[in-house]
């Protein structure tokens, strides 16, 4: 030991002694030349063996291995000391046992749900959902369920509290994030698709036998509800999706049926049927519709929101190589004319803005609320 201290001797040295002694169980020896040897790791191994844990703790900044970490978690929540307990599993990654200490005993139920979120911990969910279960706080339990991949019983719990709309809502935002590992799968939105149903809640019915991929099924519950006004926007936008992700040419006809007014004698809005060419890829159709839908809102004095239309069917029709259609260019351009009059009066361009206000004064009728 004397030597081997001496300021003389090297590190090696002073490693491989203390390695004889650990191996002849002279620990309080081997862990003070390990030390002396910057061999953290080994010298905390050491003090986890004579139970001297405010040593380890001592040491611990300047340990990786996650062993050594978990060992020392394990005895501070032994000992009741459940926040060093709880730092120390973090920093071992045994997120399940973080979360754990933080429910309970340590009732920190923000930093368990923080843990359960940046971990995406499946056992760790379980946990927070079966501690929000116990407080009656069942929105949260749902979520937790749904996040701990235990969808069924997210479901019958939803049924059983009246909050299967809140369950929905929670596997489309699953849906929508890409990292989520809790996919609900078709089965899933099916059973909540029977259930609205059941209830005849037809947009919902709708929405989730779209996502079950019953699109048949879909389509009809969506046509339903399309027919009063205040769920018709949300209920077409729905039916265009549906079309376009089946690929069906009978539903697509049907969809258009509906919108021109051959189903009701009520024809709906141009935008929609623009908004169904655009996502079933038949630009030249929606070209046409867009001309429709800028004409309207040109009428109605909307003249930047015709613009913007115009504007963006001319940018994919360029993109996509196809051709621009006389009339579309036309009133694009006086549309564009009229809109760059302000800006270059604010610019004190005068000359330009009178150019832009002749070209607009001599096609007058089509600004019906400027004349």
């Amino acid at each position: 030991m004397a030597l081997a201290l001496n300021s003389d001797s090297s590190r090696d040295l002073r490693k491989e002694c203390a390695e004889i002694l650990e191996s002849l169980k002279h620990l309080s020896e081997a862990v003070t030349l390990y030390e002396k040897a910057d061999c953290y790791e080994k010298a905390a191994s050491c003090y986890i063996q004579l139970k001297k844990w405010h040593k380890v703790g001592e040491l611990l900044p300047r340990i990786t291995s996650p062993k050594i970490h978990l060992q020392y978690a394990k005895a501070k929540e032994a000992d009741g000391q459940y926040a060093e307990a709880a730092k120390a599993y973090e920093t071992a990654h045994d997120w399940e046992s973080a979360i754990r200490v933080n429910l309970d005993p340590l009732n920190n139920p923000e930093k368990a749900v923080r843990l359960v979120q940046e971990t995406k911990s499946v056992e760790g969910a379980k946990l927070v959902a079966k501690f929000f279960q116990q407080l009656n706080d069942y929105r949260s339990a749902i979520r937790f369920l749904v996040m701990s991949q235990c969808h069924e019983e997210a479901f019958q719990l939803a049924s059983r509290h009246k909050q299967l709309e809140l369950y929905g809502d929670i596997l489309l935002e699953a849906r929508e994030d890409v990292s989520a590992q809790y996919q609900a799968s078709e089965n899933d939105y099916r059973s909540l698709a029977l259930h609205f149903e059941a209830e005849r809640k037809s947009l919902l019915a709708g929405k989730y036998f779209y996502f079950a991929g019953d699109f048949s099924k879909a389509m009809k519950h969506l046509l339903r509800c399309a027919q009063n006004k205040g769920e018709e926007s949300e209920a077409i936008g729905l039916a265009i999706e549906t079309v376009a992700s089946s690929k069906d040419d009978r539903l697509g006809t049907q969809l258009i049926d509906f919108l021109i007014g051959n189903v009701d004698g009520s024809p709906r809005d141009p935008k929609y049927l623009f908004e169904l060419y655009m996502a079933l890829e038949k630009y030249r159709e929606a070209a046409k519709t867009a001309i429709i839908v800028a004409n309207e809102e040109q009428v109605n004095g909307n003249y930047r929101n015709a613009h913007d239309v115009l504007l963006a069917m001319y940018q994919e029709l360029r993109q996509r190589g196809l051709k621009i259609p006389a009339e579309m260019e036309a009133n694009l351009m006086l549309l564009h004319s009229y809109i760059l009059v302000r800006l270059h009066v604010r610019r004190n361009d005068h000359l330009k803005s009178a150019r832009m206000l002749v070209r607009v004064a001599n096609n007058i009728s089509k600004f019906p609320s400027r004349e």
